[in-house]
């Protein structure tokens, strides 16, 4: 879902709470983490797989609620926040349940970033995490920090054709 302009710029000012003093907040994009199993994860579904063999060995078939499958969705892949500021990149972890900014996950130095792809989603490494953007949030977060929004992608030089015959692949 699209972050409007306004809500945007309430959760950097909550996110700014979360950061070093005297950091200034350039902008604020919406992301999410890798896929990971958790302890929490790992608890919820295995609560779930003894009762449900438990309650079909009795003849009733259970099925997850919305509720059960959103948390364990939420564990599974995080959402994040990341905040370009004066002093690099901050990876915040936000709440599943008000979604805003809790902690800071860990605080980059400026560097820049870049995009292998040109497509919808872009994913980047960024220390201990990997986080996926949609294109336009990458392109705003590679703004703010001052980079180039994609990596340059190689061209063949002028006149050469690829190779043929026995042994080329």
């Amino acid at each position: 879902m699209a972050l409007s302009e306004k809500d945007r710029m309430k959760r950097a000012t909550k996110a700014a709470k979360q950061l070093p003093p005297g950091t200034k907040v350039r902008t604020l994009v919406q992301g999410s983490g890798h896929f990971r199993m958790t302890t929490t994860s790992a608890v919820l579904l295995g609560v779930f797989a003894v009762a449900f063999v438990v309650l079909l060995s009795r003849g009733i078939i259970i099925f997850p609620g919305l509720l059960l499958i959103a948390v364990v969705w939420g564990e599974i892949r995080p959402r994040r926040d990341l905040v370009a500021t004066d002093q690099g990149l901050a990876i915040l972890h936000r709440s599943p349940w008000t979604g805003s900014p809790k902690k800071v996950i860990v605080l980059l130095p400026p560097a820049p970033l870049y995009a292998g792809t040109t497509g919808g989603t872009v994913e980047l490494e960024l220390g201990p995490e990997r986080i996926t953007l949609k294109r336009k949030e990458f392109d705003r977060l590679a703004a703010a920090m001052g980079a180039v929004a994609s990596a340059p992608v190689p061209q063949a030089p002028a006149g050469w054709t690829p190779p043929t015959g026995p042994g080329t692949y």
